[in-house]
């Protein structure tokens, strides 16, 4: 799996399209169907929620 900086320039981020391929790639390295970014999201939230219970917080980190 190749690890991919932005082609933007130096500590730009990478888009969607970028992270989503990223993500395929190493699902399927793992042997993993069905998985997208939005999975990574939903994952996050439920583990922030679960730690912290703070609401507003997570709904500003994922906005």
């Amino acid at each position: 799996m190749n690890i991919c900086k932005s082609r933007q320039g130096s500590n730009r981020p990478i888009d969607r399209s970028t992270a989503y391929r990223i993500l395929r790639e190493a699902a399927e390295a793992c042997r993993i169907q069905e998985i997208g970014t939005h999975t990574l999201r939903k994952t996050f939230g439920y583990h922030f929620y679960q730690q912290t219970q703070e609401v507003a917080t997570l709904q500003e980190l994922l906005e």
